[in-house]
C-alpha cells in the first residue's frame, strides 16, 4: 500500500507554504514503496510519499589502532567469539613508590608482596567461568610512543615465567579488590631496600630501572570473560609491625599515577580472527563487505570494529528528480541476538562520523544512532538515526564519491570496553534499511 496526497495548485497559491503546512503530517505506507524517478506525480498535484527502497552497501571495518594508555580501565581477559573470533586482553603496569619509608630490621619482619586490582564493575562475556590470571616482570620500561601515545596494538616483551599467578571466581560487580600474590624473593628484595631507605624504592626513575613494569595476563586456555579494572593499581610490600601489641601487618606501596609521563600504563588487545569471516579484515581502508560475513556487519571495542554504510545511488536519485523535496530520512538496523550471557547488553547509542572511501572521517554526524527499545515485548530493538545532514552533504559536492557512514562505540567506550555489536545489511532477515518521506510539487503551469 502506497500513502499519496495529491493537491491541485490555482494561479497565485504560494504552493511551498502549502507543502510546509502538509509535510507536517507523518506518512507511512507498507509492501509496495514508490519509486523515486517513476511518473506516478500528475500535473498540478502535489504528492507526498514514502520510500524504503534505497540501496544500502554495509560493511565492517577495522581501526588501525586505539590509543588505550589513556583511558581510565585496564582489561584483562581472554574469550573466543565464534564471529569475531579470539580476544586476549593484557594489562601492562609502572609504578612509582607512595613516599620514602623507612623500616628497622629490630622492629619488623617481612610478611608477603602483592598486586593489588581494583574491579570497576565492567565485564564481558561469561561470568561464570572460573578466571586464572598470571603476573610477569617486563623486559622493558613502557615508553610512550613518537606521538604520545600507546595503542591496543602495543605490546611489550616480559619473561615467560610468571612471578604471580591466581584463580578465582568472576565477581564483577562486588565493590573488590582483587589481591594477587607474587614471589617473596621479589618482595624480600624491596623490604630489605627499604629497611635502607634506598633510592630505588623512594625515587621513580631509580625504581623502575629495578622493576621496568608487570604485565597482567589472562591463562590463554580458559574461555571467559574480560574484566574492567581502575587503573589505581597497587603493588604491596606487607610487613609485621613489632612495635605494636598485638602485632599488625602493614605495607609499603607503590602505585600506579595515570596523571604521570614516567609512570604508565595500556591495554594491549590482541584478537585471532583467522578462523572467522573477518579473517582478510586488516587495515581500516579496506572493509569487508557484509555478502562476505553472512550478511552481518560487526562493532567491537578494544579490537577497532565498526560499521560502514553507504547509500550508492541517493546522489543520483535526488538529483535525477529536480522537483522533489526531502522531508525527512532515517536509517534503521537491527541488533541481531549475540549473547549467551546476560552482560552482554546492546549499546544504547553508537557514535556517527561520515567517512571518505579510504574511512577517513570528512565530518561528524551532529546526532547519534540511538537504541530503540520495545519495552512491552521485547522484540522490535533497532538503531536510528537521521540522516538527512549526510545526503545534504552528498549533494553538495559536485563529483562522484564514495562517502558513507561510519557506526562505532562512542569515543568513551571505544578503547576502554570490548562491547560489541551484530546488526543486518539489506540482504539480512532482520533488513537495514533507509525510510524517507518525500515531496513532490508541479505547478499547472510548470512554474
Amino acid at each position: 500500500m502506497q500513502v499519496l496526497f495529491g493537491y491541485t495548485f490555482k494561479k497565485g497559491i504560494n504552493g511551498w507554504k502549502i507543502i510546509q503546512l502538509l509535510v507536517v503530517f507523518v506518512f507511512a505506507a507498507c509492501s509496495e514503496p514508490s519509486q523515486i524517478g517513476t511518473s506516478f506525480f500528475q500535473d498540478g498535484d502535489l504528492n507526498i510519499s514514502y520510500v524504503d527502497t534505497v540501496t544500502v552497501k554495509a560493511s565492517t571495518v577495522i581501526y588501525d589502532s586505539l590509543a588505550t594508555n589513556s583511558t581510565s580501565r585496564l582489561l584483562i581477559g581472554h574469550h573466543t567469539d565464534e564471529q569475531l573470533g579470539t580476544l586476549t586482553c593484557k594489562a601492562y603496569l609502572s609504578f612509582s613508590p607512595d613516599g620514602s619509608t623507612t623500616l628497622k630490621e629490630i622492629s619488623t619482619v617481612y610478611s608477603r608482596v602483592t598486586l593489588n586490582l581494583i574491579l570497576d564493575h565492567y565485564s564481558y562475556y561469561d561470568t561464570t567461568v572460573r578466571q586464572r590470571f598470571y603476573v610477569s616482570e617486563l623486559e622493558q620500561k613502557i615508553v610512550l610512543g613518537d606521538d604520545g601515545q600507546l595503542y591496543n596494538t602495543s605490546e611489550l616483551a616480559y619473561q615467560q615465567n610468571p612471578i604471580g599467578q591466581i584463580e578465582f571466581a568472576s565477581l564483577p560487580n562486588k565493590n573488590d579488590t582483587l589481591e594477587i600474590p607474587l614471589s617473596d624473593p621479589l618482595g624480600i628484595q624491596l623490604y630489605n631496600l627499604a629497611k635502607v631507605s634506598s633510592a630505588s624504592v623512594t625515587e621513580t626513575g631509580e625504581f623502575q630501572k629495578l622493576i621496568k613494569g608487570l604485565v597482567v595476563h589472562p591463562d590463554p586456555s580458559i574461555n571467559a570473560a574480560v574484566l574492567g579494572f581502575t587503573a589505581s593499581a597497587q603493588l604491596r610490600v606487607y610487613y609485621i609491625d613489632k612495635t605494636v601489641r598485638p602485632t599488625e601487618e602493614k605495607y609499603i606501596s607503590f602505585s600506579v599515577k595515570s596523571t604521570s609521563q614516567t609512570n604508565l600504563y595500556f591495554n594491549e588487545v590482541k584478537c585471532d580472527r583467522s578462523l572467522t569471516n573477518l579473517k582478510g579484515l586488516q587495515s581500516y581502508r579496506y572493509p569487508i563487505a557484509s555478502d562476505s560475513t553472512g550478511q552481518k556487519v560487526y562493532i567491537q571495542g578494544g579490537a577497532g570494529l565498526a560499521i560502514r554504510v553507504e547509500l550508492p545511488y541517493i546522489k543520483e536519485i535526488l538529483r535525477d528528480n529536480k522537483n522533489l523535496m526531502l522531508s525527512e530520512a532515517v536509517l534503521e538496523f537491527r541488533p541481531l541476538d549475540n549473547s549467551d550471557h546476560n552482560n552482554e547488553s546492546y549499546p544504547s547509542n553508537l557514535e556517527v562520523n561520515y567517512v571518505n572511501h579510504k574511512n577517513e572521517v570528512i565530518s561528524s554526524s551532529s546526532g547519534a544512532a540511538t537504541l530503540v527499545d520495545d519495552l512491552i515485548l521485547g522484540k522490535d530493538i533497532y538503531y536510528q538515526v537521521d540522516i538527512r545532514d549526510f545526503i545534504k552533504l552528498q549533494l553538495s559536492i559536485n563529483e562522484s564519491n564514495h562517502n558513507a557512514l561510519l557506526f562505532s562505540l562512542p569515543s568513551a567506550d571505544r578503547a576502554s570496553t570490548v562491547t560489541k555489536l551484530y546488526a543486518g545489511d539489506q540482504k539480512n532477515k532482520y533488513k537495514m534499511k533507509v525510510k524517507m518521506n518525500v515531496v513532490t510539487v508541479k505547478n499547472v503551469n510548470n512554474q
